[in-house]
């Protein structure tokens, strides 16, 4: 439904995804840059310019009817991140555009020959605590890995139920609060939060997130950073991700614009993007 607070009585021209109005030529039309789009009825005005790679979607839908998880792109992102692998070493290249949508923090990631990740820059303010947060899967009832006979029980913010206390406390099926969720989080956070000499607080942050759900400890993070030499610290956060999932992938291009670029970013991984 059109939030008619964007286009009546206001001087604020942006509207759904940030996209510009252009309500002179009909309430709720934005400009996609390649093309117009209509909130009233959720569909572009002309059709798809790749309509021909996808006969299964209707070339006037709006991120493949998908609206409630997805967005749509325009061409027009802030900044593009390269990573090449070859050699057995990550390169990675970054490109500013000169021009960018409307959103104007928008992120596109090209990841190996075949892989693209999108997702836009955190507000101002954001800590390592939400950065890692953002990339937890949450879930208030703690359930087993699926095919791992007599694993433990994981709750909350991926917390797993290692001690006696926990075990008991937190069995398969059991319910938890959001604030629980949050508690638990924050200790397990702090357990593993790095502050290593010579690193800002971003790359701090960078290290403690591309560890966070294989080490449970502070002290093994570190140890394996340090385990690097100092020429190759930053391809820490990317080990193992040549031949790694692509869950894996999204979250260490997020660590590595991190720790050198210092940009918090939220990246997602889209199948459907992965064709255009």
């Amino acid at each position: 439904m059109l939030d008619k607070s964007y286009v009546a009585g206001s001087d604020y021209r942006y509207g759904f995804n940030g996209k510009e109005m252009d309500s002179e030529v009909k309430p709720g039309l934005q400009d996609y840059g390649m093309r117009v789009y209509d909130e009233l009825s959720g569909r572009f005005w002309s059709v798809d310019p790749l309509f021909k790679d996808f006969p299964w979607n209707s070339p006037y839908a709006y991120a493949e009817n998908d609206v409630i998880r997805s967005i749509d792109l325009d061409g027009l992102e802030k900044v593009i991140y390269t990573f090449t692998y070859s050699s057995n070493k990550w390169s990675v290249a970054k490109l500013e555009l000169t021009k960018a949508g409307p959103l104007g923090n928008g992120v596109i990631v090209k990841f190996g020959s075949s892989l693209f990740f999108y997702g836009n820059e955190m507000l101002n303010g954001t800590t390592g605590e939400d950065y890692t947060k953002s990339y937890e899967d949450k879930s208030l009832v703690g359930y087993k890995i699926k095919g791992e006979k007599g694993s433990n029980v994981t709750i909350g913010y991926g917390h797993l139920a290692r001690s006696a206390e926990d075990k008991a406390k937190y069995l398969e099926g059991t319910k938890i609060t959001d604030e629980e969720a949050n508690t638990l989080f924050t200790k397990d956070y702090n357990d593993r939060k790095v502050t290593l000499p010579g690193l800002t607080e971003e790359q701090n942050n960078a290290v403690t997130d591309a560890r966070f759900k294989f080490s449970d400890t502070r002290a093994k993070i570190e140890k394996s950073y340090n385990s690097f030499t100092d020429t190759d610290k930053a391809d820490f956060v990317l080990k193992g991700t040549a031949t790694n999932y692509t869950g894996n992938k999204v979250r260490a291009a997020s660590n590595y614009i991190l720790y050198k670029f210092s940009k918090y970013i939220k990246l997602e991984y889209s199948k459907s993007a992965q064709s255009k």
